[in-house]
């Protein structure tokens, strides 16, 4: 999501401080991301998280990948924009993953509140900037 995000601001200037912020923490969400694999190696259970079909989240990843893909041929309106992040980060909520999977790891419940909160955010600016029309066409 951080390099769609930068693509973002590289093709939208009047927007670029938003893009680079949330490109900037989607970058942390990333690394934070990769401590749960540690923990996962460590050997921590994890439960529910077998409610999240792969076929699901293959689809979510396919839909990223494809608006990277369009954000490099450098067509996308900064409306197309805002409406695609709003997608990405509102499907991250409406999956409720950082609420539904438990694990006995201590920092999970932890961290999987900090990254419920940061989307949060993240949505909330998307929408300020939907307010904030007209867009750039």
């Amino acid at each position: 999501m951080g390099e769609l995000y930068k693509l973002y601001a590289a093709l939208h200037p009047q927007s670029r401080s938003l893009w680079n912020v949330l490109a900037s923490e989607e970058q942390e969400h990333a690394d934070i991301l990769a401590s749960l694999h540690k923990q996962l190696d460590a050997g921590y259970l994890f439960w529910n998280i077998g409610l999240f079909r792969p076929e699901m989240i293959a689809e979510e990843v396919a839909f990223v990948r494809a608006a990277v893909e369009q954000a490099r041929s450098g067509t996308p309106t900064e409306a197309e924009c805002i409406a695609t992040a709003t997608r990405i980060e509102l499907s991250v909520i409406e999956s409720k993953f950082f609420s539904t999977v438990k694990s006995e790891a201590k920092e999970f419940t932890f961290i999987c509140q900090a990254l419920n909160d940061a989307t949060a955010i993240h949505l909330q600016r998307l929408k300020a900037k939907i307010a904030e029309q007209p867009f750039v066409r």
